[in-house]
C-alpha cells in the first residue's frame, strides 16, 4: 500500500505533512496533520490535542523528552495511528508522547518508531512524499 504525504508551505517554508488518524480515549479517528521527521526517534503529539484526544495531565506521570529544542516534559498515551489510501488501512497500535506544555511543540510528529515500518520518499520536487508499506516497493532509476 501508498499512503501519500505532501509539502505544507507554512511561512514561505516547505514541510512535510501527511494525515493520519488517531484513535481517541473515548474510540473516535481523529484525523491530526502529522510533519514527519525521520529526524524524531519518536511519534509526538502537541499539548494542544490534550482535549481532542480526551487524555488528561494526571492519567500517567509525566516523563522527559529531549530533542534539538532541549528537554520538554510529555505523558504516554496508548492509542493507534491509522493511515488510510485508496489501496487500504494500515493500522499500528502503541503509545504517542503528548507534550504537556504548549511551547514544546505546535504540531504532531511522525517518528521513526512509525516511520521505520515505511519506505519513505522525500520527493521536494514532485511535492509528494509516498510512505510505502509492504509488499510495495521501489527502484531507482538514474536517467
Amino acid at each position: 500500500m501508498t499512503f501519500r504525504g505532501a509539502y505544507d508551505d507554512i511561512d514561505g517554508i516547505h514541510r512535510p505533512y501527511i494525515t493520519v488518524r488517531l484513535r481517541s480515549a473515548d474510540g473516535m479517528w481523529i484525523p491530526l496533520p502529522f510533519l514527519i521527521d525521520s529526524g524524531a526517534d519518536a511519534t509526538f503529539l502537541d499539548a494542544s490535542c490534550l482535549q481532542q484526544i480526551g487524555a488528561t495531565l494526571g492519567a500517567t506521570s509525566e516523563q522527559s523528552a529531549s530533542g534539538i529544542g532541549g528537554k520538554a516534559a510529555h505523558l504516554q498515551f496508548s492509542t493507534a495511528l491509522r493511515f488510510e489510501s485508496s489501496e487500504g488501512t494500515k493500522t499500528f497500535s502503541g503509545t504517542v508522547g503528548v507534550f504537556t506544555n504548549a511551547e514544546a511543540s505546535d504540531t504532531p510528529v511522525l517518528g521513526r518508531d512509525v516511520l521505520d515500518h515505511f519506505r519513505l520518499i522525500f520527493d521536494r520536487g514532485r511535492n509528494v512524499i509516498p510512505l510505502l508499506a509492504p509488499p510495495h516497493d521501489y527502484d531507482v532509476v538514474v536517467r
